[in-house]
């Protein structure tokens, strides 16, 4: 073989490497933003796990009654699981369910969590990347729709959506087309 093969196969397999390595980095679940959240809790038998590490101890349980009036900040998203910023805010503190405090590092597991997307937004189109310009993924009227985070860029947040036709879509969207309120869709 000679020695202009060689480099040129030297330099496929690095460019190679490190295309489809950035694009791999890129769909994993590991990001740093901020978005309002509510919990969504599918399961109906066990109240929601709250804990001090991704996949760690449980430091707080949100019991079943009233867990879907309570919001609050994720800040980070690791692997699936969502750093809690503050205290669960509650939606309807004049009904009697009180905020809870939580204290020390507190992180729950996406599949429990969820948002809507605002009521103002007529057709969203959710991006293959967390910026404007991106390539658009699917454009859909989703307004009030039900939205689960799966990540976190800046002011972006990666959602996961599943339309009436159960189809599952992934993609990026702007923090503020989000709402976090369980009870309206922040019009």
């Amino acid at each position: 073989m000679n020695t202009k093969r060689i480099i040129t196969i030297i330099v496929f397999i690095i460019s190679y490497s490190i295309v489809f390595g950035q694009q791999k980095r890129q769909n994993t679940i590991s990001g740093k933003g901020e978005v309002c959240v509510f919990i969504s809790d599918p399961d109906t038998k066990y109240a929601t796990n709250i804990r001090n590490a991704p996949g760690g101890k449980i430091v707080y349980k949100v019991p079943i009654e009233n867990r879907e009036y309570y919001s609050f900040k994720i800040v980070e998203v690791k692997k699936g699981w969502c750093k809690i910023q503050g205290n669960l805010e509650s939606a309807l503190p004049d009904e009697g369910v009180k905020d809870i405090e939580l204290k020390g590092n507190c992180w729950v597991h996406y599949s429990v969590l969820g948002m809507t997307v605002m009521g103002s937004r007529e057709d969203l189109t959710l991006k293959k990347e967390p910026k404007d310009n991106s390539k658009p993924i699917v454009c859909v009227c989703m307004t009030g729709e039900f939205v689960r985070v799966v990540d976190l860029h800046n002011e972006w947040v990666k959602v996961e959506w599943i339309n009436a036709k159960k189809q599952r879509f992934r993609g990026w969207m702007r923090s503020d087309w989000t709402c976090c309120n369980p009870l309206t869709i922040c019009n």
